[in-house]
């Protein structure tokens, strides 16, 4: 079933709004890291050690991420009267 914007967790928007980051590295953070919450929360350190991130995409992903605002993509989503099914739901695609 689809996620209405109120539904869809910060850290699941934080990682789909980080540039850089589409479904084969998000399974490779969720390997290595766990869930979406310990993604978000990973150091510098912990995204360079994942396979096809590296020392130039380690801080432009963690960048990104802390610069995604999830209430204003929710907001957005909104207007549109959009919702979202992720790749993980079990109704996808």
């Amino acid at each position: 079933m689809p996620r209405l914007p109120d539904e869809i967790p910060d850290s699941m928007l934080r990682i789909l709004l980080t540039h850089g980051v589409g479904p084969v590295l998000y399974e490779r953070l969720r390997e290595q890291l766990g869930d979406d919450d310990a993604i978000v929360a990973a150091r510098v350190a912990e995204l360079k050690e994942i396979e096809g991130i590296g020392d130039v995409l380690g801080p432009a992903i963690r960048a990104s991420m802390d610069a995604a605002d999830p209430n204003v993509e929710r907001q957005a989503m909104k207007k549109a009267n959009a919702s979202l099914i992720f790749h993980t739901d079990a109704d996808y695609p």
